[in-house]
């Protein structure tokens, strides 16, 4: 199973908070609204993008400690 979170610099910090109990040992998400808890399989596996944080529109730099929990791919503008 795979999900794709774009924009993730654009995210709340309850967001945030969440999904690193998500992709640390305990490998599950709690949802405060449903008021349970999800665990995920062992194959899971999360896409994340975002925009550098000088686009503006609210963008944030992510902590160290939680962008250490991902594989990081720079690239270059498209051009037309």
């Amino acid at each position: 199973s795979w999900v794709l979170l774009d924009e993730l610099n654009l995210a709340q910090q309850s967001v945030l908070e969440g999904l690193n109990a998500l992709l640390d040992h305990r490998a599950e998400i709690f949802i405060p609204e449903l008021n349970k808890a999800f665990v995920c399989s062992p194959s899971f596996k999360i896409f994340a993008t975002q925009n550098p944080m000088h686009e503006g529109g609210g963008r944030k730099g992510l902590p160290k400690s939680f962008l250490n929990r991902f594989t990081k791919v720079y690239m270059e503008g498209l051009n037309r």
